[in-house]
């Protein structure tokens, strides 16, 4: 039997420190490996331990899940069933069928223990290294079960079965394999056992060598501990200096073990300190010598240490200590291209301006010392560049791509990088120029099938993620397409192309924005044919997850189907049943309470506040009982708060401010997410500026203050704004209140208090706010407001003048104290004062460069001419004139000819307008030249109502 080779793989591997895991994403099932009964068994007399497992899929599964129990040493249970899925090698050079052997070592029904023949026996070996290099949680499992197999054997007496250091290696080497979170655990229980075994002289042919302790240490690393990788390497050494010579050989590699651990987990500086540990031994100890690996690993703990610029810097200075080194004769540390791309890596995260020039100065340097650029190096290279998110940056991955193609270097990561890259830039070439990089992958991929080019599922999901980014029409068409198209290519036999639950979550995304007429239908089909494909094939790659079922939510959210909140709501209850029925993935989180929120906020129903309210509820009561993942936050208040805004009912700003309160009080009892912001304050005051009880601005002018209150007293750190404050201002002019221009003026001078006080600008009236005021004055029931309001435009062209741009004057502010004239209040001086007024201000706007005059405006006027001025020559004589001017502006419309009709009598309309009057003595419009209403625009914001 050919069984050469296997094991020395293993060992080559383990002892470079390179002992790659395999990470998958597993769901986990509890079960304990070992019969706590057994004398001789792997865990070692005192352990018994319960270890988790992968769900796999249909083809992937583990039909026999093992489970603890008191059998005796006769029982023929099989606890792990053979899948030829799970081997990449069923024949060993055509010596040895791994799946048919593994069958015979485990069925004790035709086997039973001490029965298994010499022949059989020889090849545990070659069969335990197979299923080691799986890379997999079961595979590990299986060397195990393979191992305690050879133990029951000893122990039932069969002299042909043996178990030695080579075997046990082979196990802790699964381990350091496996990708599972509990590698160290098990491995440490082995390594144990093996050396109770060897000191009980139970088997002297296990005591543990240096290879074991290395194996050792690489499962640890796997399972992100490398403190207890360190604990290991420090028993390691401890025996050595208590006479352990024959541990000496691989001490190096252990070393650089525990630095590969400590970087994994980005701990840089404690990286650092091994290695000065290390090149200290290594004065007494040339076995012990740093070499390049080692600080390769320590350039790659600065990359991965988070620590931006200080990282990079750090990582190139180690590199340049290498290469000085290399040029002083030592050897050794010659820089390769894993030391290169460590470093580009770390500035490709550093995320400095210079990071892409940095790295790219790289290939330059490697070039001088010999180094082949590796596709490692260019990755490195194009992340670094990727980092910057605009088309200079897209382009230039794109150009570094072009030279690894020519080079032979590029592969599949390549080539995703830059669809990245233009992904993530705002460019409108980003379709386009990524359906050319695919294409490119798929002629390459033609050409040569052994390249490593070929598209995967990430590139159709990127290429997807650009369509719907890209909104273009049909583009829901197209996504829907290109995911049929990896559903065909899946179904032909490539499983790299095969859409997985991300990538139909994109679609669903794509559907959701894209506002395009049934498309939340058509998510939701989408979402059935995931479970519907889930439930017939047992794939957890296509199981629908939390995304998945909100993506449709918002997708109805969204749409302007009556039943969309109905679907919603049912789609939010599949989730639901979804998770109860054992889909952990599908647990309903924030977001997806959220969204439901929002689906009843943005429906308009009558009852959609109540409905949003009750779900809020819902949250706040799962929160209490311990579901932290459902903890509300600013978000679900505050949409609970709109939904209030828009409801009808009368007592929906009572309704609003209830939630309001529950919110602080959520946040004062510790949850820092439900800490209200400048969206919920003006939500709340909208709440109240939009309903008509009396009392209401009131209330949103004292929510104000007590926002203001609450900022100087250190509470939080929001304070009222600009926005804000002019919202105020604006209901009290609208209010119809008495005193609204007294009120509206107390906020304006509250404003430059603050703005005083502050020394900022956040809340520095500008245009509108001067212009709220005015028109609070001029719907007042005050005397003297036409003096008052003149005075809040000359206040409002002192600010602007002194520095406020943002209080620019404009036609609005003049007319509105035009309008202020118009309806003075008051005796016969008070009318003369205000008609003074009127006429200055009319002729300030008019010599200004705020603005012309409009239809408004005039209309305006006429109203001070009809208001102010008794009837007669004198008062048709000023109409006449502003009448006339109104004509030269082109501002002549319906406003300003029904005010002309209240201010002059027939006979003087007819004198001024002979075609147009009629015998009523109202004008026709359709009569007047059309050059007099050539500049009217009926839309802009000059045509309220003005009201006395």
């Amino acid at each position: 039997m050919k069984v050469s080779g296997l094991s020395l793989a293993l060992w080559v591997a383990n002892n470079a420190g390179l002992s790659t895991a395999f990470v998958g994403s597993f769901q986990q099932q509890g079960f304990a490996l070992v019969n706590p009964t057994r004398r001789m068994q792997i865990l070692g007399p005192q352990h018994s331990m319960r270890q988790r497992i992968p769900e796999y899929s249909s083809r992937l599964h583990l039909s026999t899940i093992m489970k603890e129990s008191m059998v005796d040493d006769t029982s023929s249970a099989h606890p792990l069933q053979i899948d030829l899925h799970d081997l990449d090698v069923f024949d060993n050079n055509g010596g040895i069928n791994v799946a048919e052997m593994t069958q015979i070592l485990l069925d004790k029904g035709r086997n039973p223990p001490g029965s298994l023949s010499a022949d059989v026996v020889n090849l545990i070996h070659p069969v335990l290294c197979a299923w080691a290099k799986t890379a997999s949680i079961k595979g590990a499992l299986m060397v195990e079960e393979l191992i305690r197999r050879m133990e029951e054997e000893i122990a039932a007496g069969n002299g042909n079965a043996f178990l030695t250091t080579r075997q046990y290696i082979v196990a802790l080497d699964a381990w350091a394999r496996s990708g599972d979170a509990n590698a160290g655990v098990r491995a440490q229980m082995i390594l144990d056992n093996m050396t109770f075994l060897y000191s009980s002289g139970t088997n002297v042919d296990a005591k543990p060598d240096a290879i074991a302790y290395s194996a050792l240490i690489n499962s640890w690393k796997q399972s992100d501990a490398p403190e207890r990788a360190e604990e290991v390497l420090v028993k390691m050494n401890s025996l050595i200096d208590g006479g352990e010579t024959d541990l000496i050989p691989n001490r190096t590699n252990c070393f650089n073990a525990v630095i590969a651990a400590y970087a994994r987990q980005g701990n840089a500086l404690k990286a650092e300190e091994i290695l000065k540990q290390m090149i200290e031994m290594s004065e007494s100890d040339e076995s012990c010598q740093p070499v390049a690996i080692t600080y390769n690993s320590i350039i790659d703990a600065w990359a991965k240490s988070g620590e931006k610029r200080l990282a990079a810097e750090r990582a190139e200075e180690i590199l340049y200590s290498m290469q000085d080194r290399y040029q002083g004769g030592e050897d050794h540390l010659k820089p390769d291209e894993f030391s290169y791309a460590g470093v580009a890596l770390a500035w490709a995260r550093s995320e400095e301006p210079d990071s892409a020039e940095r790295a790219k100065a790289l290939l330059e340097q490697m070039e001088k010392f010999g180094v082949q650029p590796d596709i490692y190096c260019y990755n490195a290279v194009l992340a670094a560049r990727g980092k910057n998110n605009d088309e200079e940056t897209a382009i230039f991955a794109e150009e570094l791509l072009d030279e690894m193609v020519r080079s032979g270097t590029a592969n599949r990561v390549s080539f995703t990088v830059v669809l990245n890259a233009w992904k993530n830039c705002d460019s409108k070439k980003s379709l386009e120029r990524s359906k050319r990089i695919v294409s490119r992958m798929e002629e390459i991929y033609r050409d040569d099938p052994t390249s490593d080019v070929k598209p995967d599922v990430f590139t159709y999901t990127v290429l997807i993620d650009l369509y719907a980014k890209s909104k273009e029409i049909g583009t829901v068409d197209k996504v829907e397409e290109l995911l049929e198209h990896m559903f065909l290519l899946s179904d032909e036999g490539d499983r790299s192309a095969a859409p997985n639950t991300v990538t139909i979550n994109s679609v669903i995304d794509c559907f959701a924005k894209c506002g395009e007429k049934g498309a939340a239908e058509r998510a939701e089909q989408l979402l059935s044919r995931m479970e519907q494909m889930y439930e017939t094939t047992n794939n957890v790659r296509l199981r629908p997850n939390t995304i998945s079922y909100t993506s449709v939510m918002d997708a109805y959210a969204k749409s302007t189907d009556k039943e969309s909140v109905k679907k919603a709501g049912q789609i939010f209850s599949r989730m639901q049943s979804a998770f109860e029925a054992g889909n952990l993935n599908a647990k309903p989180n924030l977001h997806s309470f959220n969204t439901a929120i929002n689906v009843y906020v943005q429906s308009g129903d009558a009852d959609s506040a109540k409905q949003a309210e009750s779900t809020l509820r819902r949250m706040e009561d799962l929160y209490k009982d311990g579901n932290s993942d459902i903890k509300p936050n600013v978000i679900s208040y505050t949409s609970v708060m709109q939904g209030w805004v828009k409801s009808p009912e009368r007592d929906a700003p009572l309704r609003a401010e209830a939630v309001f309160d529950r919110m602080v009080e959520m946040y004062k009892g510790g949850n820092e997410s439900a800490k209200p912001n400048m969206h919920t304050y003006s939500t709340l005051i909208s709440a109240f500026l939009k309903s008509n009880k009396q009392g209401s601005v009131q209330r949103a002018e004292d929510i104000l203050r007590k926002m203001r209150q609450s900022f100087e007293d250190g509470t939080h750190d929001i304070k009222p704004n600009t926005i804000l404050i002019t919202s105020v201002c604006d209901a009290w002019a609208k209010s119809g209140d008495k005193l609204s221009g007294k009120k509206a003026l107390a906020l304006l001078d509250w404003m430059t208090e603050i703005c005083d006080k502050d020394k900022d600008d956040h809340a520095r009236p500008n245009a509108v706010t001067f212009t709220a005021v005015i028109n609070g004055w001029a719907k007042s029931h005050q005397f003297g407001k036409a003096v008052q309001a003149k005075a809040v435009l000359e206040r409002m062209v002192s600010a602007y003048e002194g520095g406020n741009e943002d209080a620019r004057p404009n036609v609005f502010a003049y007319t509105g104290v035009l309008n202020a004239c118009a309806y003075t209040i008051g005796d016969l001086p008070d009318k003369r004062d205000a008609l003074q007024i009127a006429s200055s201000t009319y002729k300030e706007l008019c010599a200004s460069n705020y603005g012309d005059p409009n239809h408004v405006t005039y209309g305006t006027f006429l109203q001070v001419c009809t208001n102010l001025i008794p009837p007669g020559p004198s008062r048709a004589s000023s109409v006449v004139t502003v009448f006339k001017k109104c004509i030269e502006d082109g501002q002549v419309n319906r406003l300003v000819i029904s005010q002309l009709e209240k201010a002059l009598t027939p006979d003087e309309l007819k004198s001024i307008l002979p075609s147009a009057v009629s015998e009523k003595g109202t004008v026709d419009l359709t009569k007047l030249p059309a050059e007099w209403t050539r500049n009217v625009q009926e839309r802009s914001r000059a045509t309220p109502k003005w009201k006395s």
